[in-house]
């Protein structure tokens, strides 16, 4: 049973993969992204988001801002 797909984003100095639902679309604006997973510089830390947006680039009431949903710290 398929459960996820993940893909490394270039130019990005820390690990950064999108995940998505589907493993044929694996582009940011796809309707099968899910959010993203990001590491420290180190690679020790890892954090997963969800699909909501920068907390920079979101609304004043942050009701479109991005969620931390878990962390992996090794």
């Amino acid at each position: 049973v398929f459960l996820l797909a993940g893909r490394k984003r270039k130019k990005s100095a820390t690990s950064n993969y999108l995940i998505s639902i589907d493993a044929t679309d694996l582009s940011r604006g796809g309707e099968n992204f899910i959010g993203k997973l990001r590491s420290n510089l180190m690679g020790t830390k890892f954090t997963v988001f969800d699909n909501g947006l920068n907390p920079d680039r979101a609304l004043r009431d942050m009701s479109n801002a991005r969620q931390e949903l878990a962390a992996i710290i090794y």
